[in-house]
């Protein structure tokens, strides 16, 4: 065009007189991250629309999916668990198995997955099911337990989070709680995490964040009374060992809250690589952080007041 060569992408079009060249980059093939997993130095990334990616040895390889869009991702001794909106995946030394309605699934809109001592949850729009690699098994009975958000395994006892409030279920028993009951800031629950002294974490979708202590005791940090960002993204809760929780945010970057209300915040101006934080794992001293911009890590050894965030090709 006029001397000109013109070229549309994903971010406009670009054009000028220079001859276009591809570029290429060492990282997964895109930078909108859902969730990511870890596992002795492997790391393992979903995106919103561009598949699954494994690095292994610096090196990223991109995984055979039965969708592009992945919800959430687990390893599990070298296997990379997929949950995917078509169906729950397996991919193990290169070879994708995958598990959908006609297999019993409840609904093949897979949103979480957790590995457990007792096998794998799964959280779908249809309810939470335990998978022991044969069959699927239904948790929570005649509950109505639905749109499943996160899955989290304490003891004998699965916490999910879902549209409608928090379930702690087992078996097929389940009790659920509510803003409208008084424990929870809003009912829509994106995230759930449990600590190692059987503390809950829930991230709502716009009323903050609530802990329950092992006492059963209930508390709410919300934006009113100073946390930074109320939006807490699906399964983007971390608690560590210090009894604090890493907390990813929409459009907040990622938190670090106490149960005694003591918050931490890294954004996108300390290094982060967004603000939008989609994903959180550990893989030692090490909190792997995925973002809709790319991924970044935490090291996690030194004091609240010193640790730092590093981005990460």
């Amino acid at each position: 065009l006029d001397g000109e060569t013109v070229a549309g992408t994903a971010r406009g079009i670009l054009h000028g007189t220079q001859p276009l060249a591809w570029r290429t980059h060492a990282g997964p093939g895109s930078n909108d991250l859902t969730s990511v997993s870890a596992e002795g130095g492997t790391l393992l990334v979903g995106t919103f629309d561009g598949g699954a990616w494994l690095r292994s040895e610096q090196a990223w390889s991109a995984l055979p999916a039965p969708s592009g869009e992945i919800n959430d991702v687990q390893l599990e001794a070298g296997a990379a668990w997929l949950a995917t909106s078509r169906g729950l995946a397996r991919v193990e030394d290169g070879k994708l198995r995958s598990w959908g309605a006609l297999h019993g699934l409840g609904s093949e809109h897979v949103s979480a997955v957790a590995v457990t001592r007792d096998g794998l949850l799964i959280g779908t729009t249809a309810g939470v099911q335990v998978f022991d690699g044969v069959g699927f098994a239904p948790l929570g009975g005649e509950s109505g337990m639905r749109n499943v958000y996160s899955v989290a395994q304490a003891g004998d006892i699965a916490w999910v989070g879902t549209l409608e409030g928090a379930w702690a279920v087992k078996g097929h028993t389940a009790s659920r709680f509510r803003y409208e009951t008084g424990e929870l800031p809003d009912s829509w629950v994106n995230a759930v995490a449990v600590a190692k002294d059987g503390r809950l974490w829930a991230g709502t979708y716009d009323g903050g964040l609530a802990t329950r202590s092992p006492e059963g005791t209930w508390t709410s940090f919300t934006e009113e009374n100073g946390l930074p960002c109320g939006w807490v993204n699906p399964d983007a809760l971390l608690s560590l060992d210090d009894g604090t929780v890493l907390v990813g945010t929409l459009g907040g970057g990622l938190l670090r809250v106490g149960p005694a209300g003591a918050i931490d915040q890294w954004t996108a101006v300390d290094g982060l690589a967004g603000d939008d934080v989609t994903g959180l794992t550990r893989d030692g001293d090490t909190v792997w952080i995925a973002t809709r911009s790319g991924l970044s890590h935490l090291q996690i050894t030194s004091a609240p007041e010193t640790s730092h965030v590093a981005r990460h090709p």
